[in-house]
């Protein structure tokens, strides 16, 4: 446990490794994957387990579930402990030594601002009323990102296409899963899954479920206790298209954002029929997973771990990227670059058109002598 100044504390390990030994190099950050899902010596970064409970009978007030949870503030001043119980008899151990860094906040960001030309004199030849003017248009700096939506997709098929057979047991209850990483599909933001692209090749209903995963990639299990479910569709008839490419979408009852650097995982459940879930042969950049404990399968295990590696379950997610995007300067009043400004003043005024709001003007003055 790692408890602070002001008295909170999160659980980093507890009861992990099995018979194993050691914590070799173990560096806990957030959004790395769980301590829960390595092994010892646990070299490496890991998230802290975060389980919210007692410290052996006298647990202290104030337990976070992550590090990032901790109050900032005055509280964080003063004396860090490491705290280290050992409820087992006959065994032993040391702790070498340790060590905590802290981040530094991040210095605020410059408001975002419009740089307007510069406000122009010109002096009319004799006689003259108007002339021809052009400006260079306004620029803007400071912290000008503006968070936009992007349609995009995340899946791990080589190709979306050709469906051509499928995994299944006998009895009913069949589930399909695969895990995805954020940073592993490149993107860098948000993601708001609405649905999921998939097909069949026996008729029956299928549900679709999106869970947090905290777990790690490419094994031959995944481990349910690492998903959290975060998200699902009604159950959803589906017509079964044997040797042909049919695809279709499966709504999700809500969007589900899945937060930028994590990790998630998305289950195609057979709530009834058989052979539902269709895949093909194109092959796969991570493994697809296999699930039904009534046929022996306690934990989602991959396709190639039961020799189907040459199957890969058909999952296309959906939905929405996150990506910074920049404001529009807009001129609302006076008139463009290269036309005809007649004398005396002309104001050009200009908006930034995002939440931004920031107005600013340039002023050009046409003088005759």
């Amino acid at each position: 446990y790692l408890q602070a100044p002001n008295g909170q504390r999160i659980a980093l390990s507890t009861d992990n490794g099995g018979s194993a030994d050691n914590y070799t190099n173990t560096m806990f950050v957030d959004g790395a994957p769980s301590i829960t899902g390595g092994s010892a010596p646990f070299t490496g970064m890991f998230s802290p387990e975060g389980a919210v409970g007692g410290f052996c009978t006298t647990p202290p007030a104030g337990t976070v579930a992550t590090l990032a949870a901790f109050t900032p503030g005055a509280g964080m001043n003063g004396t860090w402990q490491l705290r280290i119980a050992d409820s087992a008899f006959g065994d032993a151990g040391n702790m070498i030594g340790w060590s905590i860094q802290f981040a530094a906040p991040p210095e605020p960001a410059d408001p975002c601002e419009i740089v307007c030309p510069d406000n122009i004199t010109y002096n009319l030849d004799p006689g003259a009323c108007e002339q021809i003017i052009n400006w260079n248009p306004p620029t803007t700096t400071g912290d000008c990102a503006v968070p936009i939506l992007v349609p995009g997709t995340v899946s791990q098929n080589n190709s979306e296409t050709a469906v051509d057979d499928a995994l299944g047991c006998t009895g009913a209850g069949d589930r399909h899963v695969r895990a995805y990483d954020l940073i592993e599909e490149g993107i860098t933001g948000d993601f708001q899954m609405t649905s999921l692209r998939m097909s069949a090749w026996n008729s029956g209903t299928v549900q679709v479920r999106v869970y947090t995963y905290t777990g790690p990639m490419g094994g031959a299990t995944l481990n349910p206790a690492l998903m959290t479910l975060v998200g699902q569709s009604n159950p959803t008839a589906v017509v079964g298209n044997t040797n042909a490419d049919i695809q279709f979408n499966i709504n999700l009852t809500a969007p589900v954002t899945i937060p930028a650097g994590t990790r998630f995982a998305v289950e195609q459940n057979s709530t009834a029929g058989l052979f539902t879930v269709a895949g093909n042969y194109s092959g796969e950049t991570r493994p697809g997973y296999f699930w039904n404990p009534g046929c022996g399968f306690a934990n989602p295990t991959s396709y190639a771990s039961i020799g189907f590696g040459f199957i890969s379950v058909l999952q296309v997610c959906q939905g929405l990227i996150v990506m910074d995007g920049s404001p529009d300067v807009v001129q609302t009043s006076g008139l463009p670059s290269g036309s005809v400004y007649p004398r005396g003043t002309t104001t050009n005024c200009f908006d930034l058109v995002s939440p931004l709001e920031v107005r600013r003007s340039m002023t050009a003055v046409l003088m005759s002598p």
